[in-house]
């Protein structure tokens, strides 16, 4: 260790114990930061064990066996109620809204005959401003 330079006035003021008590900080510092770098490695070589683990061909092959007997256990009449279940309930909603469809009001046979004089004589008047427009090119 190198020979640190002090003032005179702080030699004279030298505490012994406040140099044992630098002395367990410097030691307790150094336990603590050994123990995080013992933590960090640690960590680490937990992590590429599970990496290892789960990137092998045999854990792969093992996901995919336990998938293939959940898949055979599975009773194939229950899951076809099941479809059949869910099939019917779309159908239900579907015909709901058909039905829901029909039932709107539909216009009376006056308001169609109204609707379709209203549509005539729009039709009729766009005629009229066609051949008038058309009259007006041929005049000039």
């Amino acid at each position: 260790m190198a020979f640190v330079a002090r003032p005179l006035n702080s030699m004279n003021k030298f505490s012994a114990e406040r140099a044992i008590q630098e002395r367990r900080q410097r030691a307790y510092n150094l336990e603590q930061a050994q123990a995080r770098a013992a933590q960090f490695y640690q960590d680490g070589f937990l992590q590429c064990d599970q990496n290892r683990k789960w990137g092998s061909d045999a854990s792969f092959a093992k996901s995919m066996r336990s998938w293939q007997n959940e898949y055979d256990k599975e009773d194939p009449k229950k899951a076809l109620e099941a479809r059949r279940d869910r099939l019917s309930a779309l159908l239900s909603e579907e015909m709901d809204q058909y039905t829901k469809r029909l039932t709107e009001r539909l216009p009376t046979k006056e308001e169609r005959i109204e609707s379709m004089r209203v549509n005539k004589e729009s039709t009729d008047a766009l005629l009229v401003h066609l051949a008038v427009s058309e009259m007006l090119v041929m005049t000039l």
